[in-house]
């Protein structure tokens, strides 16, 4: 192998490793930032992610600037409840930032008036307007027209740099098609599918906020401090990979009232809860192991050959984890059994 060859390796493994551990939210507001840039007038972003996170890293964007100060945009954002609206971030003496609220336009409160105030409001620029919960309304011809016309006819939001954001945790209006946007409106509006927090979101978030404040608390309780080894850290992690951050949080705070420490065990119960809102899928709890299973002598070597791949280590030192394991047989095969063995 070449010196230029190795340098060439070396440099693409430097780069998927900065990739890495940029993680999955810079990427998608890199995304978005580059969006709004380039001046894409509609934006949709479908996100199960707490909306006060989201409408906070807008807000970041739109005080720095997608491109520089020169670049720095105002947030505005609309709800049926308080119309159009400001939040006005004013820290505290104890260092904690307080929210307000700043009424723009009460009177639009409908989102057929929230559209023609976008439209007609001429004495503001470089403006994000944020729509929330805008799914209940993607539906209606009306909305529809109007978001065309915005897009293909107007020029006013491309002069004065505005762009349409709608926040959305899911679709209502395409109930019997399934579908997030209408026919009319999939060439016009950019979908933004927000990322579960990846494995960096997480450990920031344990390591550098969950902890401590925990510890902060415990502190002034004069309970002792919590302290995690770097295995069960990663038990911690893995254990909240597929958990929002806002999840994360309240999981991290009713384990410590349980157990006094973070417990994976606790934190992967809590899915469970999600599990059974969703009615798709059964959550087992087992504690079966390859030892009570009887027969499938291939599955037990296929499973004991890569459990040593099934770590983090070897994660961070590039093995591949299988996608998983689908089995077929017919009734009383085992295959219940088999799964609940795999679960340990």
């Amino acid at each position: 192998m070449s010196v230029a060859t190795k340098k060439k390796i070396g440099t693409e493994k430097g780069k998927n490793e900065m990739e890495e551990k940029k993680g999955r939210f810079a990427e998608a507001l890199d995304e978005f930032r580059a969006l709004v840039r380039s001046r894409f007038q509609l934006l949709y972003i479908i996100s199960q992610e707490s909306e006060y996170y989201l409408v906070d890293e807008i807000y970041k964007i739109c005080q720095v600037g997608t491109a520089g100060k020169k670049y720095k945009k105002d947030l505005v954002l609309w709800d049926v409840q308080h119309g159009f609206f400001k939040l006005i971030y004013e820290e505290q003496d104890n260092g904690k930032i307080k929210v307000d609220i700043q009424d723009v336009s009460k009177e639009s409160t409908d989102a057929i008036q929230a559209l023609e105030y976008i439209l007609t409001d001429t004495s503001s620029k470089n403006i994000i307007y944020c729509l929330l919960d805008f799914h209940h309304y993607m539906g209606e011809a009306d909305v529809q027209r109007r978001l065309r016309f915005f897009s293909e006819y107007s020029d006013i939001l491309r002069q004065e740099s505005k762009t349409i954001v709608m926040l959305s945790s899911k679709n209502d209006g395409m109930e019997r098609t399934g579908k997030i946007l209408p026919p009319e409106l999939e060439n016009l509006v950019h979908l933004i599918e927000w990322p579960y927090p990846g494995e960096t979101e997480i450990r920031d978030k344990i390591t550098k906020e969950i902890v401590p404040n925990l510890n902060k608390q415990l502190a002034d309780a004069k309970v002792p401090q919590i302290k995690a080894t770097e295995e069960e850290l990663d038990a911690l992690v893995n254990s909240c990979k597929g958990l929002t951050l806002s999840s994360v949080s309240n999981v991290a705070n009713m384990s410590v009232i349980r157990t006094g420490t973070l417990s994976s065990k606790i934190i992967s119960k809590h899915k469970k809860q999600i599990i059974t809102k969703n009615g798709l899928l059964d959550y087992i709890e087992s504690e079966e192991t390859l030892d009570n299973l009887g027969g499938l002598d291939m599955l037990k070597k296929w499973l004991i050959e890569r459990k040593p791949i099934m770590t983090d280590d070897a994660t961070r030192f590039g093995c591949d984890l299988p996608n998983g394991v689908l089995m077929i047989g017919p009734w009383g095969s085992g295959k219940t059994t088999a799964a609940k063995c795999v679960i340990n």
